[in-house]
C-alpha cells in the first residue's frame, strides 16, 4: 500500500526535495505574497495602513526630517513610533513616484529577510528538516501571508526582532564580539520602532543565563548590552518630547490611556472575562495566526517539552535543550499580552510576532515525531499540513477584501471641495482614512461617545464645547465639516441639528434617523460647508 510517507521517502522524491526544497518553499512564499500587492490601502486594517502611509506622504511632500514626523492632520496628537519605515518609503517615492504599492514592496522585502534569517536561526539550533518546516509554515500561514505585504511597521519589526535573536545567539555560541555589537544595534532598532518588543529580551536573558549562569551579572558586557540597547528608545519616547516639544507628536493624554489607574482597572476587568482569552488565543492566535494545525503541533510540542523535563530517565522524548530559547520567547510574548491586553484584543497584528516561536516549536515537534518511524503519525501530519493551504486561502481572501467605504466618501468630498481647503473630520477615534484618500489637510474632531451608543442626552455644557470646537477650527481656516458615518443623524442628532440650522449641507442632507438606524447602504456620509451660513441665503 502506497502511503504519503512512503511516497515522500522514495529516493527520487527525497533527492528532489533535498536539492530544491529551499527554492520551492521560497517560490511559494514569494508567489502568494504578490497577490493583491497593488491593492489600494482599503483592505484589512486600512486605518493602520493609511496612518503609516500618511507619514510617508508627509515626508515626501514636506521634507525628509526623520526626527519630526508629521501628518496632514494639523491638530494631531498621538503616540508615534520611530517612523523609519515610512521614511524609507518616502525615499522610494522620490525615485519612483508616489505609489502605495512601493510601501507594500518594501514590506515584502523585509519579509524576505525574515524568511532567510528564520531559516538560519532554526538551522543554528536544530537541523535542516526543522528549518525547512519552519519557513514552510511561515510561508503558508494566513496572517503571515497578509501582514508580509501591508503598509505597516510590523514586517520591519519582525525582521529586526528575529535578527536580534539570531545575532545574539551567534555571539553566545561563537563568542565573537562582532555579533555582540550587531545584536545591540538590532535590539536598539527593534525597541526604537516598537518599544513593547521589550519582551524579546526574555529569550536573550535565557541565552545569557544558559551560557554563564549567575556570572552574567558580573560581566560588564551584560550591562553594556542593556544600556546601549535602550538608549535610542528611551531618548525617542521619553526625552525627545521634552527636549523638542514642538517636534514631537507624543501625547501624554494618549499615554495615560494605557498606564493610568482607570486603564489598569479596565485591563483587569478584561482579564476576568473568559471571552477576552477566547478572542485572543482561540480565535486570533490559534485560528488566524497559526491556522489551527500549527497551533495543535505547538501545543503538543510544549506538552512533550515538559514531559521530557520531568521524565526520570530524560529519554522519553529526545528534546534538545535549545528549544527552551523559543519557549521563553513565547513566554515573553504572553507577558506582552497581559501588559497590553486591550490593544491585543482589538488588533490581531499585535500577535504577529508570536508566530515565530510557535512555528519553531511546532516544527521541532514534527521533526521528533518523524524520528519515531510511525507511518500513521507521519501520514496524519502531512495531511494536516496540506490542509493549511486551502484554510489560509480563505482567511487571506477575507483580509484582502477592499472596503470602499472611505475611498467613496473621499470621492464625494473631492467633488465638493478644493485640494487646499481645510476640513474638520468628526470621528470617535483618531483615524486617517478620510485625510489620506481625499488628500486633504485639516483638523480631527474626536467625539469618544459618538457613533458608539446613543448620546442625545449629553449635557448642554458638553454640547457647547463641541460647537465651540467646530467654531474654533472654522476660525483657523476649516471650510468643511465632514463625517463619513451613516450613524451621524442617529447618535449625534444634537450636533446635526446645530449644523443644519447654521450651515449649508452639501451631502447627506435628507438622511433621517430612520435611515441611519437601518444603516442604509446608499448613505455615503455628511458634508457641511462652513463658509456659508444660513443668514447668507436670504441675502
Amino acid at each position: 500500500m502506497i502511503t504519503i510517507s512512503n511516497l515522500l521517502s522514495s529516493p527520487k522524491i527525497r533527492n528532489l526535495l533535498n536539492s530544491y526544497s529551499l527554492i520551492i518553499i521560497f517560490l511559494l512564499f514569494l508567489g502568494v505574497r504578490f497577490i493583491g500587492i497593488t491593492n489600494e490601502l482599503s483592505d484589512y486594517h486600512h486605518f493602520r495602513q493609511t496612518y503609516t502611509a500618511s507619514f510617508a506622504k508627509y515626508f515626501y511632500e514636506n521634507g525628509y526630517d526623520l526626527f519630526n514626523p508629521r501628518l496632514d492632520i494639523l491638530n494631531y496628537k498621538n503616540v508615534s513610533e520611530f517612523q523609519i519605515y515610512p521614511f524609507l518609503v518616502a525615499c522610494l517615492y522620490k525615485i519612483f513616484g508616489f505609489h502605495d504599492w512601493l510601501g507594500r514592496i518594501l514590506s515584502l522585502f523585509f519579509s524576505l529577510g525574515t524568511f532567510f534569517i528564520l531559516y538560519k536561526l532554526v538551522l543554528l539550533f536544530f537541523d535542516k528538516p526543522t528549518a525547512l518546516l519552519s519557513i514552510l509554515f511561515y510561508s503558508i500561514l494566513p496572517l503571515s501571508i497578509y501582514y508580509s505585504r501591508v503598509f505597516m511597521l510590523e514586517p520591519l519589526m519582525l525582521l529586526l526582532s528575529v535578527s536580534m535573536i539570531y545575532t545574539f545567539s551567534l555571539y553566545i555560541i561563537e563568542d565573537n564580539k562582532k555579533y555582540f555589537f550587531y545584536s545591540i544595534i538590532l535590539t536598539a532598532l527593534t525597541l526604537l520602532i516598537k518599544i513593547p518588543t521589550i519582551y524579546m529580551l526574555l529569550p536573550i536573558f535565557y541565552l545569557m543565563y544558559d551560557k554563564r549562569g549567575l556570572n552574567l551579572f558580573r560581566r560588564s558586557s551584560s550591562y553594556m548590552f542593556a544600556i546601549l540597547s535602550f538608549i535610542p528608545s528611551v531618548y525617542w519616547y521619553f526625552l525627545h518630547p521634552v527636549l523638542f516639544p514642538s517636534d514631537s507628536i507624543v501625547d501624554k493624554r494618549i499615554m495615560s490611556m494605557y498606564y493610568s489607574a482607570d486603564a489598569w482597572e479596565y485591563y483587569i476587568e478584561l482579564m476576568k472575562n473568559l471571552s477576552t482569552w477566547k478572542s485572543i488565543f482561540l480565535i486570533s492566535i490559534a485560528e488566524y495566526h497559526l491556522a489551527l494545525v500549527v497551533f495543535i503541533f505547538f501545543v503538543f510540542g510544549v506538552i512533550l517539552l515538559f514531559k521530557n523535563l520531568f521524565s526520570k530517565d530524560h529519554k522519553s522524548i529526545l528534546y534538545k535543550s535549545n528549544i527552551w530559547v523559543f519557549f521563553y520567547w513565547f513566554v515573553g510574548f504572553l507577558i506582552f499580552i497581559l501588559t497590553f491586553i486591550a490593544p491585543n484584543l482589538a488588533h490581531e497584528y499585535y500577535q504577529l510576532p508570536i508566530e515565530i516561536p510557535c512555528i519553531i516549536i511546532a516544527s521541532y515537534f514534527i521533526r521528533v515525531i518523524f524520528e519515531m518511524e510511525k507511518e500513521l503519525y507521519k501520514n496524519i501530519i502531512v495531511v494536516l499540513i496540506i490542509l493549511i493551504i486551502p484554510f489560509s486561502a480563505l482567511k487571506v481572501k477575507s483580509r484582502l477584501h477592499q472596503d470602499k467605504f472611505y475611498p467613496k466618501f473621499a470621492e464625494e468630498l473631492n467633488k465638493i471641495s478644493n485640494k487646499d481647503d481645510l476640513i474638520i473630520v468628526a470621528d470617535n477615534t483618531p483615524r486617517t482614512e478620510v485625510f489620506y484618500f481625499s488628500e486633504r489637510k485639516g483638523f480631527q474632531m474626536i467625539i469618544p461617545a459618538g457613533f458608539t451608543f446613543l448620546t442625545t442626552n449629553i449635557s448642554e455644557k458638553q454640547q457647547r464645547l463641541l460647537e465651540n470646537e467646530i467654531e474654533g477650527y472654522r476660525k483657523e481656516g476649516a471650510k468643511y465639516f465632514v463625517t463619513p458615518y451613516i450613524e451621524f443623524p442617529l447618535y449625534m442628532s444634537y450636533l446635526k441639528n446645530y449644523l443644519d440650522g447654521k450651515y449649508i449641507c452639501k451631502l447627506g442632507c435628507d438622511v433621517s434617523k430612520e435611515r441611519a438606524l437601518l444603516k442604509d447602504p446608499t448613505i455615503t456620509g455628511f458634508i457641511y460647508d462652513l463658509t456659508r451660513t444660513r443668514p447668507d441665503i436670504s441675502q
